[in-house]
C-alpha cells in the first residue's frame, strides 16, 4: 500500500514539473495551448513508465531478496558438507584411539617392553592405513635427488660417498593428499666435499 502510495506521489510531483517546465518553453517559443489530447497522450504515457519503473523496482528487490536467501542458504550448506566430512574422518579413527587407550592401560603393568612396543606399531599401521584410506599418503624421500616440490633442506653434509644434492636422511616425512603435497619433508641434503688444496 505504500508503495503503490509513493509511486503515485512521484507520478504526482514528476507530473506537475514537466507540466510546468513543458509550458514554459512552449511560451518562450511562442507556441499556442497544447491540444487536449496530446495533453492526455502525454499523462498517459507517463503514468504507464511511472507503472512500469516501479514494477522494475520491486521486482529488482525481489530479486535481491532471492539472492541474499540463496547466499545463506549455499553458506550454510556448505558449512554442513564440511562438519559431515570432519565426522566421517573422525568416525574412522574412534577405533585407533580405542586401541591407543588400550595400549596404554596394558602398558602400565607390562614386564615385556618389546610387546608394548610391538603393540604401539600396529597400532600406527593402524591409523596410517585409516588415513590412507581418506586420501592420504606418506612420500618417502630418502636416497632421493634433492626436489624442493617435496622437501625443505634443512641441513646440508659433506659426503663423497653419495651423488651431490642427493637427500641422505628424513627429519620429518612428506605427505600428500589426493596427489596434493600438503606437508613437505625436512630433510638433510649432501654436498661433494670442497676440494682440499695441493700441497707444494
Amino acid at each position: 500500500m505504500n508503495n503503490s502510495h509513493s509511486a503515485r506521489e512521484r507520478y504526482r510531483l514528476r507530473r506537475a514539473f514537466y507540466r510546468e517546465h513543458v509550458g514554459r518553453l512552449l511560451a518562450e517559443e511562442g507556441v499556442g495551448k497544447l491540444d487536449p489530447e496530446l495533453v492526455r497522450q502525454i499523462d498517459m504515457a507517463a503514468q504507464q513508465m511511472a507503472a512500469e519503473n516501479e514494477q522494475l523496482r520491486e521486482a529488482l528487490k525481489r530479486q535481491k531478496a532471492d539472492f541474499d536467501n540463496f547466499r545463506r542458504r549455499t553458506l550454510k550448506e556448505k558449512e554442513e558438507l564440511r562438519d559431515s566430512a570432519k565426522e566421517a574422518l573422525l568416525s574412522t579413527l574412534l577405533p585407533v584411539l580405542d586401541n591407543f587407550e588400550r595400549a596404554l592401560e596394558s602398558a602400565k603393568t607390562a614386564q615385556d617392553v618389546e610387546s608394548v612396543r610391538q603393540g604401539i606399531e600396529m597400532i600406527a599401521a593402524q591409523l596410517m592405513s585409516t588415513l590412507g584410506s581418506e586420501g592420504l599418503e606418506r612420500v618417502d624421500v630418502t636416497g632421493q635427488p634433492f626436489d624442493p616440490t617435496l622437501a625443505e633442506a634443512l641441513s646440508i653434509e659433506e659426503r663423497s660417498d653419495v651423488p651431490d644434492g642427493q637427500i641422505v636422511e628424513v627429519l620429518r616425512p612428506a605427505y600428500r593428499f589426493k596427489g596434493r603435497v600438503i606437508r613437505p619433508a625436512l630433510v638433510k641434503v649432501a654436498k661433494k666435499p670442497s676440494e682440499e688444496p695441493t700441497k707444494a
